[in-house]
């Protein structure tokens, strides 16, 4: 019975080595779909929009309940607590919330950066960020250069227009002030800038 037994794990291990063998003429197909796997995977994380999660924690406070609640109330209150809760949630998705955050962020004239193949976010390298006087009547633009002269401590606009930053200036797109970007982190590299123009509530819904 051993005997048998094990003729057969012989077999099926026979088997197993044939069918491993039979792959092997084909090795150079399955390294260059892993060259290809690797490359596709390099190029879409090089070149995709990265997106952001936030996380926050908030503290809802109702005024109705006092100190002395017990377990049993706030039990019996709680779709009361519930209302509270989605209706506070419904005031930080609201559009006119979003708009100020826009505005204050100055996300309606994003900085990019040329890419071999597509334009980047400058949102950390520029060394500039734009703010609008009036964000609600702005003047909608697109792909605007934008260079720093630190020597001088100018900004120059499509090679045309030039003015000092940290001022507010009458542009060919509106009243414009550039200010040094708190956020600036060199990237060492060395391409051009450029921004643009979007209306708060172009942006706004993209939030």
């Amino acid at each position: 019975m051993q005997q048998k037994q094990h003729k057969q794990a012989q077999k099926q291990d026979s088997s197993i080595i044939l069918s491993l063998l039979s792959y092997v003429p084909y090795w150079p197909l399955f390294i260059i779909f892993l060259i290809l796997s690797a490359a596709g995977a390099f190029v879409y994380l090089r070149y995709t929009n990265p997106r952001y999660e936030a996380n926050a924690t908030i503290i809802i406070k109702d005024e109705k309940k006092g100190a002395d609640d017990s377990r049993l109330v706030q039990s019996l209150n709680l779709v009361n607590s519930n209302k509270i809760i989605e209706n506070e949630i419904e005031v930080l998705q609201s559009r006119s919330l979003m708009s100020e955050v826009v505005k204050k962020l100055h996300l309606y004239a994003p900085v990019s950066q040329e890419g071999k193949i597509k334009a980047i976010s400058a949102y950390e390298v520029s060394p500039l960020q734009i703010e609008v006087s009036n964000p609600d009547s702005l003047i909608p633009a697109r792909k605007i250069s934008l260079e720093l002269n630190e020597a001088t401590g100018t900004v120059i606009l499509n090679k045309t227009f030039n003015g000092p930053i940290n001022e507010w200036l009458k542009t060919p797109y509106g009243t414009l002030k550039f200010a040094r970007n708190t956020k600036y982190i060199p990237s060492g590299v060395n391409k051009p800038y450029y921004f643009s123009l979007i209306p708060v509530e172009n942006t706004t819904t993209f939030l």
